[in-house]
């Protein structure tokens, strides 16, 4: 599955870097998406 990920990563430690992020700039960032994908679109044709 990580072979077909455009940056070649997957796993937790992605999702925990946003939240991390988020948990101390969260004051400064609203209406906004963020996508943890690894460059993986959604549907895969």
């Amino acid at each position: 599955m990580v072979s077909r990920i455009p940056l070649g990563r997957a796993g937790p430690e992605e999702v925990a870097e946003v939240l991390t992020f988020l948990d101390s700039q969260a004051a400064y960032v609203t209406g906004t998406v963020y996508v943890v994908d690894g460059g993986m679109p959604f549907e895969n044709p």
